[in-house]
């Protein structure tokens, strides 16, 4: 999936959750169950866990990286490197932004759209996190062994 799908995706999704928050926010508010005990302690517990195991595999990536420019002798993955990069460091951001969302959150008192709002961008968070799961699985897949065989 090419960077260009993903950003669409992801403007349609947040236009989705935008659409929905207004036009019917019991979907997004907290009348959804589900919402509002995942919107928590949970959406922090999830992408944590998410984290943790997702930066221990960039870390990984890197160092295979390493090796195989190494064995070319050629520094040539520089904008791949970029890419992985770009990807841990939007983790660590969506997770800061997560802590604040979960913290502000029961501050709202102006009503039900704004919750649906809250709840929305926690969607909005998640998706975002698998879109660069999705992308570091393409990229570590698509890592060859270097052998001269078919």
């Amino acid at each position: 999936m090419t960077r260009s799908i993903s950003w669409c995706l992801i403007i349609c999704v947040a236009a989705i959750i935008v659409v929905c928050a207004i036009a019917k926010p019991e979907y997004l508010s907290d009348k959804n169950e589900f919402l509002h005990h995942f919107v928590n302690q949970e959406l922090l517990a999830l992408l944590g866990i998410i984290m943790t195991i997702t930066l221990a595999s960039v870390a990984s990536l890197h160092l295979e990286f390493n090796k195989v420019e190494e064995r070319v002798k050629k520094r040539f993955l520089v904008n791949t490197r970029r890419g992985v990069q770009q990807g841990a460091y939007a983790l660590i951001v969506l997770f800061a932004l997560s802590v604040v969302l979960v913290v502000v959150k029961p501050l709202i008192h102006s009503g039900e759209v704004a919750v649906a709002l809250a709840n929305g961008l926690a969607v909005l968070i998640v998706f975002f996190n698998v879109m660069i799961l999705l992308e570091l699985t393409h990229l570590a897949f698509g890592i060859q062994p270097n052998c001269d065989g078919p």
